[in-house]
């Protein structure tokens, strides 16, 4: 009789636990007029939205572990020099309808058919016939020959050449299932709002304000969460912008290293002297004093990869100060990749900038600028970008094509014999077939690029998570520094 009461106490206590357990959890994403879901919201926010409504085909655990998500099953035949992928059975997009292989196909493919610019070629550049695809041909299925439907849920892909990769590529949300219908005549930009299977779906699309999703699998661990793009609520319970209220949590792995880039398309930008001289004095900073940076002059990670201690060329101060009279520099404006307003990590990267550089005589000026794909317009307009890449720490060598004859980032390329010998230099990595090559001959385009300074990277940044430590306990495990499964994040 005692034992009973006392299993009857229990209970009741973790029924009202459970009751009273947090349903809802309020999110900041940091302060923006775009929909979080717009193909040129901030890729951390994206990546975020992207990650709670389409899910993921695959799922990375930790370092190189991943296991299938949205998918049943993955493999690669060394046969067929193949790689197959299966869709579980009876997967249901938020709209009704049975996914299918038929989705699958289009889900890998639509970027291609897009006449506006997207991370696909980076990614999945080397299917076999996506570069036969002319400019404004529509998608129809089968009409890549590198993808063929096997069968309802079965997906077969053949590239060029192999791609050890392929797999930790496909764990991105951005390559998550969507339907077809849900999209506009582009393929990349929603009609009203994401759509697909993931385990929350878009209840009220963004407002100006907040986007509120809400439960749509049993595996969800929240009723609703409401993402706000604007600072409307007097507390929150994760934020993705700095809030002095809350707790600062650091990634474990580094989210993106910053870097400037030179514009092809502006005469300075293309000015080997310049080049020299801004290289050469943003190598002279040290990052140091901050919890979230460390210095770093290649983009090659060092958390998996290892950097190179370079540091271009050896020219003293004096020589700098000349340079810098010849080229009649005394003002030089820079465009950063930011919403309207600059972060706090921006400004702060940016007083070490203008200290180094007023050393010599130059003003440098900052101008936040929200294009993910810069325009011919502006890359013509100013010399300089400053922007983070986001590293990739699976395939280090995806943070190098963006500056590919077919990367995104056509108007910051090297130019002329350069743009050869890079393009050389990635399709020798591109086709390595183990991790060890591929290392390798990353490790060359890396010293390429530093040499003839393509780029010049200034640090290696770790994102930060902003807790309530009143209502959030812990965020789980999170093996991935750009985004948070909030399904795992533990709740008071």
């Amino acid at each position: 009789m005692k034992l009973a009461r006392i299993v009857l106490v229990f209970i009741l206590f973790s029924s009202y636990s459970f009751g009273m357990r947090k349903k809802n959890l309020t999110v900041f994403l940091g302060a923006s007029k775009v929909a979080p879901y717009d193909i040129h919201s901030a890729g951390n926010i994206l990546a975020n939205i992207n990650l709670l409504v389409l899910g993921q085909l695959i799922e990375n655990i930790d370092g190189f572990e991943i296991k299938p998500s949205i998918l049943e099953s993955y493999f690669y035949s060394f046969e067929t020099k193949s790689y197959f992928l299966k869709l579980k059975d009876n997967l249901i997009f938020h709209n009704g309808r049975k996914a299918t292989s038929k989705d699958l196909e289009f889900t890998l493919l639509r970027g291609f058919f897009s006449s506006d610019k997207s991370f696909f070629h980076t990614y999945l550049g080397n299917i076999q016939g996506v570069r036969d695809i002319k400019k404004g041909e529509r998608f129809t299925s089968g009409k890549v020959n590198g993808v063929k439907i096997i069968d309802d849920l079965t997906l077969e892909i053949k590239l060029i050449g192999q791609n050890p990769s392929l797999f930790h590529s496909l764990s991105a949300p951005y390559f998550s299932l969507v339907p077809k219908e849900e999209l506009k005549e582009d393929y990349l930009t929603w009609k009203k709002y994401p759509v697909g299977v993931g385990n929350y779906k878009v209840e009220k699309g963004f407002d100006g304000k907040v986007t509120i999703v809400s439960r749509f699998s049993k595996t969800a661990k929240f009723d609703k969460i409401y993402l706000y793009s604007s600072n409307e609520k007097p507390e929150y319970d994760i934020s993705l912008d700095k809030l002095g209220i809350l707790d600062e949590v650091y990634s474990k792995l580094p989210m993106c290293v910053r870097v400037f880039d030179f514009s092809n398309k502006h005469p300075l930008g293309r000015n080997k002297n310049f080049k020299i001289l801004v290289s050469s004095i943003l190598n002279r900073i040290t990052i140091s004093d901050s919890k979230i940076a460390s210095s770093t002059t290649g983009i090659l990670p060092s958390h998996f990869w290892g950097q190179s201690d370079f540091k271009s060329g050896s020219s003293t101060d004096e020589e700098l100060i000349e340079m810098a009279k010849a080229l009649n520099l005394k003002e030089i404006s820079v465009i950063v990749y930011a919403g309207s307003v600059l972060s706090e990590k921006h400004k702060y990267y940016i007083s070490k900038v203008k200290d180094a550089f007023d050393k010599y005589g130059i003003s440098i000026r900052f101008e936040p600028n929200p294009e993910k794909f810069v325009s011919l317009e502006t890359s013509s307009k100013y010399s300089l970008r400053f922007w983070g890449i986001v590293a990739d720490y699976v395939d280090p060598l995806i943070m190098y094509s963006a500056y590919r004859k077919i990367g995104h980032n056509i108007h910051y390329s090297p130019i002329g014999a350069d743009l050869d010998n890079y393009e050389s230099l990635y399709l020798e990595a591109e086709k390595a077939p183990t991790f060890s090559e591929r290392l390798k001959t990353v490790k060359k385009l890396n010293e390429f690029s530093q040499k003839n300074i393509i780029q010049v990277p200034i640090a290696e940044e770790k994102n930060i998570f902003y807790v309530n430590n009143k209502t959030i306990d812990s965020l789980g495990y999170q093996p991935n520094p750009l985004t948070i499964n909030f399904d795992r994040v533990m709740v008071k």
